[in-house]
């Protein structure tokens, strides 16, 4: 809304990406606020998972390495479901080779 060409008679805003998205976020609420203060109003979203600037947090509190990260971004394109199973993908492919390291090393102290 907020990059929309005008006629000449309202200079053009000169706004980052993140300004942009929060002035286009207060002139929805606004306008929904106006409405809701004369009538309930129904607000229906979809997709509404790509409004966030990053997928959900499906890593927890574990930090992915900065190589693993790097490539997540490179492959997925941003698409949030994609960074989401392709984070989850690294994440249990970390997990089996960290098990492996563990029963590998049960097993060589067993054998001591």
């Amino acid at each position: 809304m907020l990059s929309l060409p005008n006629d000449g008679r309202y200079p053009a805003l000169e706004l980052t990406p993140q300004q942009r998205r929060q002035k286009t976020l207060e002139a929805l609420f606004a306008q929904v606020e106006t409405f809701a203060r004369k009538s309930p109003v129904l607000m229906i979203f979809e997709d509404a998972h790509w409004v966030t600037p990053r997928a959900w947090n499906c890593s927890g509190n574990k930090q992915l390495p900065a190589n693993i990260r790097q490539d997540i971004t490179e492959r997925t394109d941003g698409i949030p479901l994609f960074v989401e199973e392709i984070t989850k993908a690294a994440l249990e492919a970390e997990n089996q080779s960290a098990a492996g390291r563990r029963s590998r090393r049960r097993y060589a102290e067993m054998k001591r």
